[in-house]
């Protein structure tokens, strides 16, 4: 194999980093039918292209570009598309991780694939898959976090993915697996805030877990309805100082606090 130039692999890495931020961008700027095909249609010029580059980097494009497809279709509720782009993205990761199983990088693209993944599961009534998954994704973060046990982000990971076991849980699996879980992931987002009081993001972080424990709490019952109130509460008082400060962004403002309010009236909660 001959390598190609300096000049010319800086062209090539600036050409795709491009394409990947364009993605992006119109996903952000909702235009999500336009995101999804220009994934589709780089991840196929990538196949085909007849550049000479690492196997390694070309399988971590093409695992990037269809989950960004991926994220596109379940961002727009089309749970079982959406799955095909994330299963390929994990099994490319996989075989890159099969040749540096330590590598950070690769592990925490990986993680952060299965996450969409396990909601896709969920939504189309995969139980055993979303388990599955939902359980190597806590895995992953847990290794990550062994490297910098203090570490804010990394214990963020953590929290992120045991709040997704638990409502994985509480539907398909183990009501004791569920609230564990689910006040695990409660714990450390409480703990992070106590080392960073002034971080609007992980107060953001809580509200949203709080968010999903009540949906756990009320979905097993046997006495959690209060609680289910309880987080609701809370969640919206984390939620109402951050919106007045300007520190939400448009989905928690419009989306997360509606619906908020909109599941403390349907718990019957007291909203003195």
């Amino acid at each position: 194999m001959v390598l190609p130039d300096a000049d010319e692999t800086r062209l090539f890495f600036r050409l795709w980093n491009s394409r990947t931020d364009r993605v992006k961008i119109l996903m952000y700027r909702n235009e999500y039918e336009t995101a999804i095909a220009e994934a589709r249609r780089y991840r196929d010029e990538l196949t085909a292209s007849e550049y000479e580059e690492e196997p390694r980097r070309r399988l971590s494009r093409l695992a990037y570009f269809a989950r960004l497809e991926g994220e596109g279709l379940s961002d727009t509720q089309h749970w079982e598309d959406s799955i095909p782009p994330f299963e390929y993205a994990v099994k490319a990761y996989d075989k890159i991780l099969a040749e540096d199983t330590a590598g950070y990088y690769y592990n925490l693209q990986k993680m952060t694939t299965l996450s969409p993944l396990v909601m896709s599961y969920l939504k189309t009534g995969k139980g055993d898959q979303a388990l599955r998954t939902s359980k190597e994704a806590v895995r992953i973060a847990q290794t990550l976090r062994e490297g910098d046990p203090k570490d804010a982000a990394s214990r963020a990971f953590v929290a992120t993915q045991l709040e997704m076991d638990g409502r994985v849980e509480s539907e398909f699996g183990d009501r004791d697996a569920a609230l564990s879980a689910t006040m695990e992931a409660l714990d450390i987002r409480r703990r992070v805030i106590a080392d960073f009081p002034d971080t609007a993001g992980h107060r953001r972080d809580l509200a949203g877990t709080l968010k999903t424990a009540a949906i756990v709490y009320q979905r097993l019952g046997l006495g959690l309805g209060t609680k289910a109130c309880d987080a609701l509460q809370e969640s919206m008082g984390e939620l109402t100082p951050l919106e007045a400060s300007e520190a939400l962004t448009d989905v928690e403002r419009n989306v997360w606090i509606p619906e908020v309010s909109q599941q403390l009236a349907n718990y019957s909660c007291s909203t003195e």
